[in-house]
Parts: structure tokens; C-alpha cells; sequence
């Protein structure tokens, strides 16, 4: 009794009776249960999101255009993520099937709300990886890009400086092409 008055005193007055207190933290415990086996576990959602992301870095580092490689990744991480919601769901469903007693349905959506936090958030935390190594693709390509310009720039003019001198507005002009 005191651990639930502890847990649930402001709330209390929400439930009826013990018993559907406890029904609440045994669905709970279920919710927490899936979603940290689905979330955490063995070949689970953290380890698909870490396999896409280090599978379009490669892409990334390949030269592939950013733009399409992002929406392909962005695609492919909801897809993923809707698969798996669509497992929680499925187990929940298992979980409320075995029970012999039947559930509010008020209570079974919540117990569902719970249970796609885990998911949204390591879809959050994915995506905001994913826009750190495109972010780190981009300024990659943008330098190598001014590299490039700069070295066709120098050896213009050496090019120029060698043959004849160069006149202040040439030399603009070639930096700045």
C-alpha cells in the first residue's frame, strides 16, 4: 500500500481501486519491457540505425550527391522506425491477448503511447547523428572543392608569371573564375 500511495499519491484519486493501480504498473512494466528488448536488444532498432547510418557515410564518402543520398537515408530510417513500431504494437497486442482479464481500452492506448516514446527518440537521436555526418560530408566537399580552385588558380598564374607579368585585373579575374 505504500509504495503505491508513494507512486501514485497526487494521482491516486485518478484510479478507483488498487487493483487497477496495479493493472497500470504491470502494463507498464510490459511496455518498458518490449520497447527496451525491441529498442536495446540484440539486433534491435539501435543496431539498425547504426548499421543505415554507417552504410550512407560509406555512401557519403564515395562522392554520392548529399541531397539524394539524404533523402534516400531519411526514407529508409522511417521505414525502419515504422517497422519496428509496428513489432511493439504486435507484442502489446500479444501481452493484452494472454491476460485473462480484459482492459479498458483507455488504459491500452496509453500503454501504446508508452510504448513508441523509446522508438521516436532513437529516431531523433539517428536523424540528428545522420545531420552531423552530412553536415561533416558537405564542409568535406566544400573543401576540397576550394582546394581545387585554388590550385588551378596558382598554377594559372605561375603559368602567366612565367610567360609574361600579369596585370592586376587578370589576376583578379582568374581567382575569382
Amino acid at each position: 500500500v505504500w509504495r503505491v500511495l508513494d507512486r501514485y499519491g497526487p494521482n491516486l484519486l485518478h484510479y478507483k481501486t488498487i487493483q487497477e493501480i496495479e493493472l497500470q504498473r504491470e502494463l507498464e512494466d510490459s511496455a518498458k519491457q518490449i520497447s527496451s528488448a525491441l529498442v536495446r536488444g540484440k539486433g534491435g532498432l539501435a543496431e539498425e540505425c547504426q548499421a543505415l547510418l554507417e552504410s550512407f557515410k560509406q555512401r557519403l564518402g564515395e562522392g554520392q550527391r548529399g541531397e539524394k543520398v539524404d533523402a534516400e537515408f531519411r526514407s529508409s530510417l522511417q521505414a525502419i522506425l515504422e517497422t519496428c513500431d509496428k513489432r511493439a504494437k504486435a507484442e502489446l497486442e500479444r501481452v493484452f491477448k494472454s491476460r485473462k482479464s480484459k482492459l479498458p481500452d483507455a488504459q491500452k492506448e496509453e500503454a501504446k503511447k508508452k510504448l513508441g516514446t523509446p522508438i521516436e527518440y532513437q529516431g531523433e537521436l539517428t536523424r540528428y547523428t545522420w545531420s552531423l555526418c552530412l553536415a561533416d560530408a558537405v564542409d568535406r566537399d566544400q573543401l576540397r572543392a576550394l582546394k581545387v580552385h585554388f590550385k588551378k588558380t596558382i598554377e594559372e598564374l605561375w603559368q602567366v608569371e612565367s610567360s609574361q607579368s600579369i596585370a592586376e585585373q587578370q589576376a583578379r579575374d582568374l581567382f575569382n573564375q
